[in-house]
């Protein structure tokens, strides 16, 4: 038997049928389409959410808007930043 700590209902017992873990309704709605780690030792199973770090959700926010970029505009960016040290 293994046990899942539902952080808004307390714990909720499941077991493992064929190597998977069936989740409550409440936890499998909440977690969709997560990513998770899992880390076991003899007795227990920890999976633990992996959420981005803040760094990483801004970059992606910013690489879309990068695409508009193009070459001539890093060029002119340059010759501006050049022309602005002398």
């Amino acid at each position: 038997m293994c046990y899942v700590e539902v952080m808004r209902n307390g714990t909720t017992a499941t077991k493992v049928k064929n190597g998977s873990i069936a989740l409550p309704t409440e936890l499998r709605n909440a977690w969709k389409d997560a990513e998770v780690f899992v880390r076991s030792s003899d007795d227990t199973i920890i999976v633990k959410r992996i959420r981005k770090a803040p760094f990483w959700t801004t970059w992606e926010k910013l690489r879309v808007g990068g695409k508009k970029i193009n070459r001539k505009d890093v060029n002119d960016a340059i010759q501006w930043t050049r022309g602005r040290s002398r």
